[in-house]
């Protein structure tokens, strides 16, 4: 359906809640740059994904949403570094202005984890 092919994002509680009302299969990102906003968030069901400012980004976030079952976002990434922290340490998501090479550092990171003995896939 076209709620599959569909996100909100918004920094606002009050829209999410009309949408989760209306519309509750479309996926809502609650765009947070607090830590207020964001224990609000975690309890909320009109919430799917807690997205927040690369200020905010941590181990012990990423966790606390996730345990919440809420997806884990940051924005905005704009360096290597910031794409590969937020990725080992399970971010679902991230925001950037640089796309060529945000997929080219998720890539090696990818490839890397695909060559490590621990990896799971099976050859």
């Amino acid at each position: 359906s076209i709620e599959d092919n569909i996100r909100v994002s918004s920094r606002y509680f009050k829209g999410l809640r009309t949408l989760e009302s209306i519309v509750p299969d479309v996926q809502k990102i609650f765009m947070c740059s607090d830590l207020n906003e964001f224990g609000e968030a975690k309890t909320l069901e009109c919430v799917d994904v807690i997205s927040v400012n690369k200020d905010m980004m941590s181990e012990e976030r990423c966790r606390d949403a996730h345990e919440y079952d809420k997806k884990f976002g940051v924005w905005t990434l704009n360096t290597e570094e910031e794409i590969k922290q937020a990725v080992e340490m399970g971010a679902d998501s991230f925001f950037t202005d640089e796309a060529a090479m945000a997929v080219g550092t998720e890539g090696s990171i990818e490839g890397s984890a695909e060559d490590s003995p621990e990896s799971d896939t099976e050859e």
